[in-house]
């Protein structure tokens, strides 16, 4: 299995969404025998054909409950997998993790207590969607919205005996993984060719399910399509399968999260650890060792990396040092290096350049926040580790913002979110508005949006101006008409440069059209008839139109840069024109 493959597969994580019942008790627990099987035809100028069957056994397990769902304990085991015939190994489905299943029967957020990359979480999480479905009291068809692996879809329901039909009707356009430039791939568009699933609940989740989906998908901006098949069943077993799960505590507050470290070492074995960490990188070349080989290094001392804020402040690194070491801290995203790496961002005896690159490295994980982070950012958050530079804590705040965009979503990324937002209301100057606005914008969370919308009309430039960036990084259709009322009422210069750039990528009508073509041609700032040019030259509908307004831009553009983008955009409508014609 080639991949390209392996990157569509994972994205879809293997399966739709599905199912519940109603007041499960603390004792609820069951094993199902699973199967499913996936074909996926890849275009690539080329067909490229793929077959997937999984199969095994799969453990539920009642955990906490509260007013709005429970959380529920899941173990895959005896699970056989083959790609196109051939056996395949993997580790991830002997890793026990949880799920929340609100009351309504939507699943989410889910908890991982060992160490797994994002594609192996994708593929529990995609396991578990199968299992996911709206449990509505409604006696006739019912219409939904769900998420899955995939994004948002809208789904429909209707009762039959004592089973549910339910149908995926189609993904709707604000899917995240599209926002995500950082994700392995961006899924342009997903059609459902097909959706079927007939679901049996109980009052312990459900007694079984079986469906089947066909879905094409367009990959990159279309630079390859596939057609993807899948079938997939869930059925009760009349005996428990031996799991680790059933020995588990039923508080989900006593799985302990894992770091793939020794545990229960004495003081006396970390002192040597520690030690031995600073002798093996007094002896390293920081400038010719690669960034992979020093990871390896450093994953055997996760337990004690806090040890290395001393190895920086008694060392002068330099630069090309600090950068291959920042690198792979940020690449290990562990426990101990995370926690590090916002030690040094607040260490003040560390230069700034110092601090920022640790900012830097906290962004390159992809782990969902754990309890320890979380309470380390927020505590940097309270304390403002740069109270005489605006700046770096500016920069400070749109890395957590980064770092929430590429971390799973869970009820610590929650509770930063909720943080930053609160921050935001509670600010007294412009200068922390602005941050925690930028901040904001950087989770691409639609969730955050109102909060972002309320600083549209403030009194302060660079806050309206901060404001429609994050619109513009969010990029839903609610953000969209924030920035339209901007777009028609803004008057300053350097704002309407910000609005222009943040809208550039939502088709405009021609009443929007006309005000971003004359700030083209009469802004008075340079960037900003830039920023504009730019925008009509990314309007596709309306090519006439825009062509005939960069023809007018040419005509009393003096700025050259401007002239040459103006000129440009004007000459690729034309070739886009004849290609069409021909």
């Amino acid at each position: 299995m080639n991949n390209r493959t392996l990157i569509i597969l994972g994205l879809l994580g293997f399966g739709p969404a599905c199912f519940g019942g109603s007041g499960p008790n603390t004792d609820c627990r069951t094993s199902y025998s699973f199967s499913t099987r996936t074909h996926a035809e890849i275009n690539m100028g080329q067909v490229v054909n793929n077959h997937h069957h999984l199969s095994g056994y799969l453990s539920i397990k009642a955990l906490n409950r509260d007013e709005s769902g429970r959380w529920w304990g899941l173990h895959f085991t005896n699970v056989l997998e083959k790609a196109d015939g051939m056996p395949q190994v993997d580790p991830v489905f002997a890793r026990p993790f949880a799920v929340y299943r609100q009351n309504d029967g939507l699943l989410g957020p889910f908890k991982f207590f060992e160490p797994l990359t994002e594609q192996q979480q994708k593929k529990l999480k995609g396991l578990a969607y199968t299992l996911q479905f709206n449990h509505a009291d409604i006696a006739g068809p019912w219409i939904h919205k769900e998420r899955d692996n995939s994004g948002l879809y809208e789904v429909s329901y209707q009762k039959q005996d004592n089973a549910l039909l339910k149908q995926k009707a189609r993904y709707l356009t604000e899917q995240p993984v599209k926002k995500q430039p950082n994700r392995l791939a961006r899924l342009d568009k997903i059609n459902i060719l097909e959706s079927t699933q007939t679901i049996h609940p109980s009052a312990c989740w459900l007694k079984r399910t079986l469906g089947k989906e066909k879905l094409q998908i367009d990959v990159f901006s279309g630079e390859y399509t596939a057609k993807t098949e899948q079938y997939f069943s869930f059925e009760t077993n009349s005996k428990l399968a031996n799991t680790v799960l059933w020995q588990m505590p039923a508080d989900i507050h006593h799985w302990a999260e894992k770091t793939e470290q020794p545990a229960n070492l004495t003081e006396a074995e970390l002192a040597a650890m520690r030690e031995v960490l600073l002798a093996t990188l007094a002896e390293i070349d920081l400038e010719a060792i690669s960034v992979d080989e020093l990871l390896s290094v450093l994953k055997n001392f996760d337990i004690v990396l806090p040890v290395l804020q001393q190895f920086f402040r008694e060392n002068t690194l330099s630069e090309a040092q600090q950068m291959t070491l920042f690198h792979a801290l940020g690449l290990m995203d562990s426990p101990g290096s995370n926690l590090l790496l916002v030690a040094l961002m607040n260490e003040q005896e560390l230069q700034y350049a110092t601090r920022f690159r640790a900012i830097q490295a906290l962004t390159q994980g992809t782990r969902p926040l754990t309890k320890a982070l979380t309470e380390s950012l927020l505590n940097s958050i309270e304390e403002n580790s740069f109270p005489d530079r605006p700046d770096m804590r500016g920069a400070s705040l749109m890395a957590f913002g980064a770092m929430l965009n590429r971390r799973e979503n869970n009820e610590f990324s929650q509770l930063l979110t909720v943080e930053m937002m609160d921050r935001l209301l509670l600010a007294e100057n412009e200068r922390d508005k602005a941050s925690y606005l930028a901040a904001l914008g950087n989770t691409y969370d639609e969730s955050v949006t109102d909060t972002v919308t309320n600083h549209i009309a403030d009194n302060s430039a660079s806050v309206r101006a901060n404001a429609a960036y994050a619109l513009g990084q969010i990029g839903s259709e609610k953000a969209k008409q924030a920035l339209n009322f901007m777009l028609h009422r803004e008057t300053d210069g350097f704002v309407q440069g910000e609005v222009l750039g943040a809208i550039a990528q939502f088709e405009l009508d021609e009443k929007d059209l006309q005000v971003v073509s004359e700030l083209a041609q009469n802004s008075q700032r340079d960037g900003t008839r830039k920023r504009a040019i730019e925008a009509l030259s990314k309007q596709k509908k309306h090519q006439q139109l825009v062509s005939q307004k960069l023809n007018q831009i040419l005509k009393t553009e003096r700025n050259r840069e401007n002239f040459e983008q103006a000129a440009r955009a004007l000459a690729q409508f034309s070739d886009e024109k004849v290609g069409t014609e021909n």
